[in-house]
C-alpha cells in the first residue's frame, strides 16, 4: 500500500505521542497516572520540534486509546481488543513495537489503528465493536426514541421563519429523494413532512454559526421548538433518510488486495471512528478524501455503512 505523506505523518506523530503517554504515565505500582499536556508536548518536541502534539492526542482520543481529563491531563486507556471478523482491532495506547513484543504476535497497521491476524488474543480483555464506536445497535429504534424525547421537550417559541430551513428527505409529493436532491428546504406551507413528529431545522446566525433544533410546524410557521446537540445532526439526517427510503451511496474501487472507498456524506462521529481506524486516508482535494482498506477487513466497514442506510452505487 502506497502511504501518502499526510498519513505517514499522522502515524509517526501517533507513535511518538503513544510513547510519551505510556512512558510518562507509568509508575512503580504497575498503574497508569494522568499526564499533563505540557509534559507530553515537551517529549513530543524532542522528535518534532516545530509541531504540536494536539492533533495526535485528538486522534488518540478518536481511537479511544486515551482520554482527556480536567485541567489539561491525559490518561492512557487500558488495552483491549475488538473482534473484527477473523482479526482483532487493538485499542492500546502503547507504541506498535512494544505492543508486538508484549502480545508475541505480528501487528499490522490498518488506518490509524493496529490489528493482529487472530479473532482472539488471550491476554487482552475484549469490547464489542458497537460499544467501542459508541454507535446505537438499531438506527431506527434510536431515531424513534430521539424523536419521542424531542416531542416531549417542545416549548413555545417566538422564532420567525424566513431564515429557517427544514431537513426533508421527501419532495412536495411525499416521495423519498435520491442522493442528488437538495434536502434542506425553506420553511413554508408547501413543506411535505410527516405530521407525527417534529422536523429538524437549521438557522444561520449573524455570526455565520448554524443553529440546529427541532420544531413543530403549522401552516408553514414554527409554533414550538426544542434544542439539540449539533453532534447528533449527521446521525439524525441519515436516520431520517433511511426512515423515508431516501438513498445515500458509497463508492468503491477494487485494486488487487485493496479497496478504495468514498463516502460523500458526513458520517456520525462513531462511524467516522471506525473509518479512520481501519481506512488509510488520502486527500483528493482540499476537504475531500478517499480511504484505502485491505480486502480482508473491509467488510466490517461496509456492514457499518449498510446499517446507516448507505448502498453501493454500483449495485
Amino acid at each position: 500500500m502506497n502511504v501518502p505523506e499526510s498519513a505517514r505523518v499522522e502515524r509517526d506523530n501517533l507513535e511518538v505521542v503513544r510513547a510519551a503517554l505510556c512512558s510518562l504515565a507509568a509508575d512503580g505500582a504497575l498503574r497508569a497516572r494522568p499526564v499533563h499536556i505540557t509534559r507530553l508536548s515537551t517529549f513530543f518536541r524532542r522528535y518534532f520540534p516545530d509541531d504540536s502534539c494536539t492533533e495526535a492526542l485528538a486522534l488518540l482520543r478518536l481511537l479511544r486509546e486515551a482520554e482527556p481529563l480536567f485541567g489539561g491531563y491525559w490518561y492512557p486507556v487500558p488495552p483491549r481488543g475488538i473482534s473484527v471478523g477473523e482479526f482483532t482491532l487493538l485499542i492500546c495506547p502503547h507504541p506498535t513495537e512494544e505492543l508486538a513484543r508484549s502480545l508475541g504476535k505480528r501487528v499490522r497497521l490498518a488506518g490509524l489503528a493496529r490489528i493482529v491476524d487472530a479473532p482472539v488474543v488471550p491476554s487482552l480483555p475484549y469490547q464489542e465493536l458497537c460499544e467501542w464506536m459508541g454507535a446505537p445497535r438499531d438506527l431506527m429504534e434510536w431515531l424513534a426514541q430521539y424523536l419521542s424525547r424531542a416531542t416531549e421537550s417542545l416549548s413555545e417559541t417566538l422564532r420567525d421563519g424566513p431564515t429557517v430551513r427544514v431537513y426533508s428527505p421527501w419532495d412536495s409529493n411525499g416521495t423519498s429523494l435520491s442522493k442528488s436532491n437538495v434536502r434542506w428546504l425553506p420553511l413554508g406551507p408547501n413543506l411535505n413532512a410527516p405530521s407525527t413528529h417534529p422536523v429538524l431545522c437549521r438557522e444561520s446566525g449573524q455570526d455565520g454559526q448554524e443553529l440546529f433544533f427541532f420544531a413543530e410546524v403549522k401552516r408553514g410557521k414554527i409554533v414550538r421548538e426544542s434544542s439539540m446537540p449539533i453532534d447528533d445532526v449527521p446521525r439524525l439526517q441519515l436516520a431520517m433518510d433511511k426512515s423515508a427510503g431516501a438513498i445515500n451511496h458509497y463508492f468503491i474501487k477494487r485494486e488487487q488486495e485493496e479497496v478504495i472507498l468514498q463516502v460523500r456524506r458526513r458520517l456520525p462521529y462513531s462511524e467516522y471512528r471506525l473509518l479512520r481506524a481501519l481506512g488509510l486516508r488520502r486527500e483528493l482535494q482540499p476537504g475531500r478524501y478517499d480511504y484505502v482498506f485491505k480486502n480482508d477487513y473491509f467488510p466490517v466497514m461496509v456492514d457499518t455503512l449498510h446499517q446507516l442506510g448507505f448502498l453501493d452505487k454500483d449495485k
